[in-house]
C-alpha cells in the first residue's frame, strides 16, 4: 500500500499547480491531442512495457484532462483551477482521489524542503532548430538539469491556461508537441512522447469531462488513511 502511495505522491507532484506567464501574443489552445509514448533503447520487455502506449488531452475552459494509457496501468487527471480529481488502474486495483490546490501545494512544499538547497534550478537552451509535427512548425529547446537532458518541440503560437502548463516544461511558452527524456535508472535509454493528432475547438463538450459512474472519488485524506499514511 505505502509503494502505491509512494508512486501516487510522484505523479501528484508532476501534476502540482503552476502559473508561469503565457507569451503575449500566442493563442490559448483549446482542444485535443493525441500522444504516442514509446521507450527507446536498451530495455528489457518489461521496462518497455511499463511506459509504452498513448497519452490523450482535452484542454477545456478552466479544465485539462489527461488520460495516459500502457501495458501496466492507466491513470486519468482531471484538474481545474482549485482542485484535481486522480483516478488510478494499476495492476487490477482502483483508486480515484480529489485533491484541493492547497493539499498539492503542501505535499509540493514537504518534497521541496528535502530538497538540497544549493541545488540548481534546470537550465533552458532554446535552439535555432524547427521541427514540423502534425502540421505544426515547432521550436526546439533542451532542459539541462545535471547531467539529465530534456530535448522538446513546442509550437510558439499556442499556449495554455497558466494552471494547465505541466511543471517540468516551466519556462517554455508554447503548445509541447514532442519530448524525449531519460529513462529513470538507465543511462542508454529514453521515453519519447510526440503528439499524433491536435484538433483544435472553440468549445469542448462538459461530458468529456465526466467522471464514470460506477468510480468512488475519496479525499485525499481518506486516500491517505487507506494507505496508512
Amino acid at each position: 500500500m505505502k509503494n502505491l502511495f509512494q508512486y501516487i505522491g510522484i505523479i501528484v507532484l508532476a501534476v502540482i499547480f503552476t502559473f508561469n506567464v503565457n507569451a503575449q501574443d500566442a493563442t490559448e489552445f483549446h482542444g485535443t491531442i493525441n500522444y504516442k509514448m514509446s521507450a527507446e533503447g536498451n530495455l528489457s520487455e518489461a521496462e518497455k512495457a511499463q511506459v509504452e502506449g498513448k497519452v490523450n488531452s482535452i484542454y477545456g475552459n478552466g479544465v485539462y484532462k489527461e488520460e495516459t494509457t500502457t501495458m501496466m496501468f492507466s491513470q486519468t487527471k482531471i484538474i481545474y483551477k482549485d482542485s484535481l480529481i486522480m483516478i488510478i488502474d494499476q495492476m487490477g486495483q482502483q483508486y480515484a482521489f480529489r485533491m484541493t490546490k492547497e493539499e498539492a501545494e503542501s505535499m509540493k512544499a514537504e518534497s521541496d524542503a528535502k530538497k538540497d538547497s544549493t541545488e540548481e534550478k534546470p537550465e533552458i537552451n532554446f535552439i535555432e532548430e524547427t521541427k514540423d509535427i502534425v502540421g505544426h512548425k515547432c521550436k526546439k529547446a533542451e532542459i539541462v538539469d545535471g547531467e539529465n537532458v530534456v530535448e522538446v518541440y513546442y509550437d510558439p503560437k499556442y499556449v495554455l491556461e497558466d494552471f494547465m502548463q505541466d511543471d517540468q516544461f516551466e519556462g517554455i511558452n508554447g503548445l509541447i508537441m514532442e519530448y524525449i527524456i531519460p529513462f529513470p535508472g538507465k543511462e542508454d535509454a529514453s521515453i519519447h512522447v510526440i503528439a499524433t493528432t491536435v484538433k483544435k475547438k472553440k468549445r469542448v463538450k462538459a461530458k468529456e469531462f465526466a467522471i464514470p459512474a460506477d468510480v468512488k472519488v475519496m479525499s485525499f485524506e481518506e486516500l491517505k488513511a487507506l494507505m496508512g499514511g
